[in-house]
Protein backbone atom coordinates (compact mmCIF):
# COMPACT_ATOMS: atom_id res chain seq x y z
CA UNK A 1 0.00 0.00 0.00
CA UNK A 2 1.28 3.64 -0.84
CA UNK A 3 0.07 6.99 1.02
CA UNK A 4 -0.59 8.65 -1.55
CA UNK A 5 -1.82 13.10 -0.44
CA UNK A 6 -4.71 14.13 -2.52
CA UNK A 7 -2.36 16.47 -4.05
CA UNK A 8 -0.25 13.84 -5.94
CA UNK A 9 -3.13 12.16 -6.81
CA UNK A 10 -4.89 15.06 -8.00
CA UNK A 11 -2.40 16.21 -9.74
CA UNK A 12 -0.80 13.10 -11.62
CA UNK A 13 -1.04 13.33 -15.22
CA UNK A 14 -4.17 12.50 -17.11
CA UNK A 15 -2.97 12.68 -20.17
CA UNK A 16 -3.75 9.36 -22.89
CA UNK A 17 -0.90 6.80 -22.50
CA UNK A 18 -0.03 4.52 -25.17
CA UNK A 19 -2.43 1.53 -25.21
CA UNK A 20 -3.57 -1.42 -26.97
CA UNK A 21 -7.30 -0.62 -25.57
CA UNK A 22 -8.70 1.37 -22.49
CA UNK A 23 -11.07 -1.15 -20.97
CA UNK A 24 -14.01 0.68 -21.59
CA UNK A 25 -12.51 4.02 -22.87
CA UNK A 26 -14.14 5.82 -19.96
CA UNK A 27 -11.11 7.70 -17.91
CA UNK A 28 -11.26 9.12 -14.55
CA UNK A 29 -8.11 10.93 -13.74
CA UNK A 30 -5.40 9.00 -14.70
CA UNK A 31 -7.63 5.83 -13.96
CA UNK A 32 -9.07 3.45 -16.95
CA UNK A 33 -12.62 2.05 -15.73
CA UNK A 34 -13.50 -1.68 -16.38
CA UNK A 35 -16.62 -2.13 -18.39
CA UNK A 36 -17.54 -4.53 -15.24
CA UNK A 37 -17.21 -1.42 -13.10
CA UNK A 38 -20.86 -0.11 -11.99
CA UNK A 39 -21.74 3.50 -13.46
CA UNK A 40 -21.54 6.75 -10.91
CA UNK A 41 -24.31 6.57 -8.66
CA UNK A 42 -23.20 8.26 -5.55
CA UNK A 43 -25.48 11.77 -5.18
CA UNK A 44 -24.26 14.84 -4.31
CA UNK A 45 -24.97 14.75 -0.76
CA UNK A 46 -23.34 11.38 -0.64
CA UNK A 47 -20.00 13.22 -2.19
CA UNK A 48 -20.44 15.90 0.36
CA UNK A 49 -20.66 13.66 3.49
CA UNK A 50 -17.57 11.96 1.60
CA UNK A 51 -15.48 15.43 1.79
CA UNK A 52 -16.65 16.67 4.90
CA UNK A 53 -14.92 13.07 6.31
CA UNK A 54 -11.75 14.27 4.32
CA UNK A 55 -11.86 17.54 5.96
CA UNK A 56 -12.92 15.77 9.43
CA UNK A 57 -9.39 13.84 9.09
CA UNK A 58 -11.30 11.04 9.26
CA UNK A 59 -10.29 7.79 7.11
CA UNK A 60 -11.39 7.81 3.68
CA UNK A 61 -10.58 4.32 3.02
CA UNK A 62 -8.10 3.28 0.01
CA UNK A 63 -8.15 3.18 -4.20
CA UNK A 64 -6.92 0.18 -5.83
CA UNK A 65 -5.13 0.22 -9.16
CA UNK A 66 -3.87 -2.59 -11.54
CA UNK A 67 -0.36 -1.42 -12.37
CA UNK A 68 3.29 -2.14 -13.43
CA UNK A 69 2.20 -4.49 -15.57
CA UNK A 70 4.86 -5.74 -18.63
CA UNK A 71 4.32 -4.14 -22.20
CA UNK A 72 2.70 -5.82 -24.92
CA UNK A 73 4.22 -5.26 -28.71
CA UNK A 74 5.76 -1.56 -27.24
CA UNK A 75 2.38 -0.58 -26.25
CA UNK A 76 1.32 -0.07 -22.35
CA UNK A 77 -0.75 -3.41 -21.69
CA UNK A 78 -4.88 -2.78 -21.83
CA UNK A 79 -5.88 -3.54 -17.88
CA UNK A 80 -2.54 -1.14 -16.47
CA UNK A 81 -3.80 2.12 -14.66
CA UNK A 82 -6.82 -0.14 -14.13
CA UNK A 83 -9.51 1.42 -11.35
CA UNK A 84 -10.62 -1.29 -9.35
CA UNK A 85 -11.93 0.10 -6.29
CA UNK A 86 -12.62 4.17 -5.55
CA UNK A 87 -14.41 5.49 -8.53
CA UNK A 88 -17.03 6.78 -6.42
CA UNK A 89 -14.24 8.92 -3.79
CA UNK A 90 -12.24 9.72 -6.79
CA UNK A 91 -14.87 11.43 -8.96
CA UNK A 92 -16.41 13.25 -5.67
CA UNK A 93 -13.03 14.68 -4.94
CA UNK A 94 -12.61 15.40 -8.49
CA UNK A 95 -16.05 17.28 -8.27
CA UNK A 96 -15.13 19.25 -5.34
CA UNK A 97 -12.37 20.77 -6.93
CA UNK A 98 -14.33 21.87 -9.65
CA UNK A 99 -16.48 23.30 -7.34
CA UNK A 100 -19.84 21.06 -8.36
CA UNK A 101 -20.58 21.72 -5.06
CA UNK A 102 -19.92 23.07 -1.88
CA UNK A 103 -18.05 21.28 1.56
CA UNK A 104 -18.96 22.90 4.83
CA UNK A 105 -20.73 25.58 3.27
CA UNK A 106 -17.81 26.62 0.85
CA UNK A 107 -17.23 26.06 -2.59
CA UNK A 108 -13.57 24.57 -3.17
CA UNK A 109 -12.95 27.98 -5.03
CA UNK A 110 -13.62 30.32 -2.42
CA UNK A 111 -11.25 28.47 0.18
CA UNK A 112 -7.77 30.41 0.77
CA UNK A 113 -4.19 29.51 0.16
CA UNK A 114 -3.89 27.45 3.29
CA UNK A 115 -7.02 25.94 3.04
CA UNK A 116 -6.00 24.34 -0.30
CA UNK A 117 -2.42 23.13 1.22
CA UNK A 118 -3.91 21.52 3.44
CA UNK A 119 -6.63 19.78 1.44
CA UNK A 120 -4.13 18.66 -0.85
CA UNK A 121 -2.12 17.08 1.95
CA UNK A 122 -4.62 14.59 3.78
CA UNK A 123 -3.73 11.26 2.59
CA UNK A 124 -5.56 8.79 0.23
CA UNK A 125 -3.63 5.60 0.72
CA UNK A 126 -3.18 3.38 -2.50
CA UNK A 127 -3.09 -0.13 -2.93
CA UNK A 128 -1.59 -1.39 -6.30
CA UNK A 129 -2.35 -5.22 -7.16
CA UNK A 130 -0.73 -6.78 -10.67
CA UNK A 131 -2.65 -8.67 -12.71
CA UNK A 132 -3.03 -9.51 -16.69
CA UNK A 133 -5.82 -11.98 -16.34
CA UNK A 134 -9.14 -10.18 -16.38
CA UNK A 135 -10.83 -12.83 -14.17
CA UNK A 136 -8.08 -12.42 -11.58
CA UNK A 137 -9.36 -8.37 -11.77
CA UNK A 138 -12.93 -9.60 -11.37
CA UNK A 139 -12.47 -11.41 -8.50
CA UNK A 140 -10.59 -8.39 -6.84
CA UNK A 141 -13.48 -6.04 -7.83
CA UNK A 142 -16.12 -8.78 -6.65
CA UNK A 143 -14.48 -9.51 -2.95
CA UNK A 144 -13.86 -5.46 -2.03
CA UNK A 145 -17.56 -4.82 -3.70
CA UNK A 146 -19.66 -7.78 -2.45
CA UNK A 147 -17.58 -9.36 0.89
CA UNK A 148 -19.76 -7.38 3.35
CA UNK A 149 -23.35 -6.71 4.40
CA UNK A 150 -24.65 -3.69 3.66
CA UNK A 151 -25.85 -1.54 6.65
CA UNK A 152 -29.84 -0.23 6.57
CA UNK A 153 -31.49 2.65 7.64
CA UNK A 154 -32.43 0.74 11.02
CA UNK A 155 -28.73 0.16 12.56
CA UNK A 156 -27.55 3.73 11.99
CA UNK A 157 -26.41 4.98 15.34
CA UNK A 158 -28.58 7.39 17.32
Amino acid sequence: MYNRVIGEFLRESSETRDRLNSATGEKIACFYLPDFQRPPVWSEQQNIRFLESVWLELPIGVYVINTRLPFVNGKTHPFDMMLLDGQQRIRALIAYKENKFPVFGHYFRELGEDEHRRFFQFVFPRYEVSHTDINQLKEIYNRMNFGGTAHTLDQIAK
